[in-house]
């Protein structure tokens, strides 16, 4: 889901080498939890593999 919503390459953030900067990491979780948040918001929650809502995990919240 991250990668469709920021458009990242697949190949280049599961290469070996890849390491993003941390502000990256805490901007894509913080943005992900907003959009999240949101959509259950709307009346359109996001749905985990368990049809549970989607949530970020504590330490992103």
């Amino acid at each position: 889901m991250i990668v469709e919503r920021y458009d990242l390459d697949i190949d280049e953030v599961t290469s070996t080498n890849y390491a993003p900067s941390t502000i990256a990491i805490l901007a894509w979780g913080k943005g992900m939890h907003s959009y999240l948040s949101e959509m259950e918001a709307l009346g359109t929650p996001i749905l985990d593999e368990d049809g549970l809502p989607m949530k970020m995990g504590v330490y992103v919240q």
